[in-house]
């Protein structure tokens, strides 16, 4: 399934969004959330996911609003074998406001989860990202791994990444992490050297950090089309 969110006009706009799953046992579902929402939106979005036995749920957002955004996803393992993985990016442009706030509970057996987000920011977006994974007791055999590589594009963004660890069992496995920085100049350097400018060789890097998340979208145009926004916001023509 795919949630497509696009705004436009001067008016100003609110958006609500609920979305609740229960993957029963053996179930598999993969949702592709999108946000590309004008300045003038504020966008409020709470999703609740329980999964049984053996259920695999894989959810993908892509946040690409130049106004308020806040995201809150919790997810509940509650199957022995459950399985949730998470790909998703954004990139914050002009005065975006992201909060993402994710918390991923382990609850049984030999239950995984993994969370990998890239992220870009650039003018004066500011970004805040809360994740934590809970391995509740009861969940022993269980692994869970969340990371974050941010994307300084310029001085005046603000970043905040705040991944959090819970065990109450000792037979876990959790990893996470979290990084911000600015893209390589002797890449950029290289690309360049290729015949390429220096907003062609910041689409380059991008698309590649970007591409694990992006090429999990089923449908080519709306990847191609991401492509073409990322392109746009990159080079400052974001409308």
């Amino acid at each position: 399934y795919t949630f497509y969110y696009r705004s436009h006009g001067e008016e100003e706009k609110f958006r609500s969004t609920i979305l609740r799953v229960h993957a029963g046992e053996g179930s598999k579902l993969t949702l592709v959330i999108i946000a590309d929402e004008d300045e003038k939106t504020e966008a409020l979005q709470s999703i609740g996911v329980i999964l049984e036995k053996d259920a695999d749920v894989k959810i993908h957002p892509f946040t690409l609003s130049d106004g308020k955004t806040m995201d809150n996803l919790k997810v509940y393992l509650d199957g022995e074998g459950a399985n949730f993985d998470l790909r998703g990016m954004y990139f914050g442009h002009d005065a975006s406001d992201y909060d993402f706030l994710y918390h991923i509970k382990h609850g049984a057996k030999k239950t995984t989860s993994d969370i990998k987000i890239d992220g870009a920011l650039r003018d004066r977006a500011e970004k805040t990202m809360k994740s934590t994974l809970d391995f509740l007791e009861g969940s022993p055999e269980s692994v869970g791994d969340e990371s974050e590589i941010v994307t300084l594009l310029s001085d005046d963004v603000k970043n905040i990444s705040i991944p959090a660890l819970l065990a109450h069992e000792d037979n876990v496995v959790g990893n996470h992490a979290a990084s911000a920085g600015k893209l390589d100049q002797s890449l950029i350097f290289y690309i360049k050297s290729r015949g390429y400018d220096e907003d062609e060789a910041t689409e380059l890097l991008l698309g590649s950090r970007f591409a694990h998340a992006l090429d999990r979208i089923p449908d080519e145009d709306t990847r191609k089309a991401l492509y073409e926004r990322i392109r746009a916001i990159t080079r400052g023509n974001a409308c």
